[in-house]
């Protein structure tokens, strides 16, 4: 069983990532749909709030698609970055106090619900950042499942105290370990040498990172768990443009999908909830 998912952020947040492409996220994640259509996988797209207020009507049609989950991935991005680090010198968090998350989770949900008109009960806190008051500030919202643990050992969904579901993200993530744009091997090499232990240095070639992906996506499936894969629209397009999502897919289309959102009901200690 395999749940694939993507992170679409707005244009505003001026990501590295944004400056190389010559289109947009959301432009990029409607073309990221049409491809996992063609392959009946259902996809989980992870949107920020001000994505929906940029791009609405595209947002709308890809939510939509039958095969199509909206989750939230927080409203602004954490950006301004000097607000948020403020955040984290005061208040020892990142995501700054929990009344102004509870606030930017419910703005993110409410606002994604009114443009798609279905309610997310997925969550992905963007750069898998989060402090103790996420889980129950997402439980309190209505979100059932949370999925911003990247941990390559575990199988499936765990249930967590606050009442909400990790999904972790257990197949490698693409961003942090495909060489595409700004990502040279150059440049890996030297953040590495500058910054040891702090920044990801190991990291593929298109085909690499596929060949590795799918190894572990196998056994995941073997050992009947489910392989969550987080493959961003825009980083598989600046890779390739999309050579590498296809393959991806084609790999794929042999397996059972389901949507992060359906983790909830495939946790064993929820099964009832």
């Amino acid at each position: 069983m395999i749940c694939l998912t993507g992170d679409v952020h707005h244009a505003t947040l001026r990501t590295n990532d944004q400056k190389y492409a010559d289109c947009g996220e959301v432009e990029a994640a409607r073309t990221y749909v049409q491809i996992a259509a063609r392959h009946d996988l259902k996809i989980t797209m992870f949107v920020t709030g001000k994505a929906f207020l940029e791009k609405p009507e595209i947002l709308r049609d890809i939510a939509q698609q039958p095969h199509v989950e909206i989750g939230g991935h927080t409203w602004t991005a954490f950006s301004p970055d000097l607000l948020y680090r403020g955040f984290g010198f005061v208040f020892g968090t990142h995501c700054g106090p929990a009344p102004w998350q509870r606030r930017e989770i419910r703005k993110t949900l409410d606002l994604a619900e009114h443009i798609t008109g279905t309610r997310p009960v997925a969550w992905r806190d963007h750069a898998y950042i989060r402090d103790d008051n996420t889980p129950g500030l997402l439980a309190q919202a209505g979100v059932r499942v949370l999925s911003d643990e990247v941990a390559s050992t575990k199988t499936g969904p765990e249930p967590m105290p606050e009442g909400v579901v990790s999904l972790p993200i257990n197949v490698v993530p693409d961003h942090e370990h495909l060489y595409h744009a700004h990502r040279t091997p150059e440049r890996v090499a030297q953040r590495a040498q500058d910054t040891p232990g702090d920044f990801p240095s190991e990291s593929y070639t298109p085909a690499e990172w596929l060949d590795q992906a799918t190894q572990q996506i196998e056994r995941i499936d073997a050992a009947g768990g489910v392989a969550t894969i987080l493959a961003h629209p825009l980083c598989m397009y600046l890779a390739d443009r999309f050579e590498t999502f296809e393959k991806l897919c084609d790999r794929l289309a042999t397996k059972e999908s389901v949507f992060a959102g359906q983790a909830a009901h495939l946790c064993p200690a929820t099964t009832d909830g």
